[in-house]
Formats: structure tokens, C-alpha cells, sequence
């Protein structure tokens, strides 16, 4: 798992990983990625708000990489990695993720 994303921020990898996104993670975190999709009143712990800007701001890309491959033990979260995601695409959706949270500095 990278340290940093290897995949640098742009408009086009935030736009290939929302679209990733919204096919593969909105039944759980939302299309508003915002960890209310439909899947998740069934789930316990409840997915993650990935618009929580002060845990995204604070969380480093090897921990989002992690996440994303390799799933979260404890919670529903699955090893995207299983299912096919590419490191790239995983870069991808990292962006998309961290463009949803920017602050205005």
C-alpha cells in the first residue's frame, strides 16, 4: 500500500473515481457519500460519512488505500481489491473522496 496516492489530484481522476464511486459504493455510503445509502440501515457499524472533512483532512492516503483494498475489519466495508479495483482506480476514488472535502485555503 502507497504512503502517498500515486495518482495525482486532478479534475479527471475525481471525475473517474466519482464515477467508480457511484457504482460501487453508493448502496452503502450514499450517492452524497455522506454513509447514508440505501444499504445502510442494515449495517452496523454504520458506513463511514466521507464528508466529514475533519477526518478526511486528517487521515493519511495510506489509510484511505487501505480501506479501500483491503476492507475494515469489523465493519461491512470489503476488499474492493477482491472485486477488481486496480491501485489507479483506487487512487481514483481516493481523490474523488478528498475533492468532496477540500477547504478554502
Amino acid at each position: 500500500v502507497p504512503e502517498q496516492n500515486p495518482v495525482p489530484m486532478s479534475a479527471e481522476s475525481a471525475a473517474r473515481g466519482e464515477a467508480i464511486f457511484m457504482q460501487r459504493c453508493t448502496g452503502c455510503h450514499g450517492r452524497k457519500a455522506d454513509g447514508r445509502g440505501p444499504n445502510s440501515l442494515d449495517i452496523s457499524p454504520r458506513p463511514r460519512n466521507l464528508r466529514n472533512s475533519a477526518f478526511i483532512n486528517r487521515t493519511p492516503d495510506r489509510r484511505l488505500f487501505e480501506s479501500v483494498m483491503y476492507g475494515v475489519e469489523g465493519t461491512a466495508m470489503p476488499s474492493w481489491m477482491d472485486y477488481g479495483l486496480s491501485q489507479n482506480e483506487v487512487g481514483d476514488i481516493v481523490n474523488y473522496i478528498r475533492s468532496l472535502n477540500k477547504t478554502g485555503k
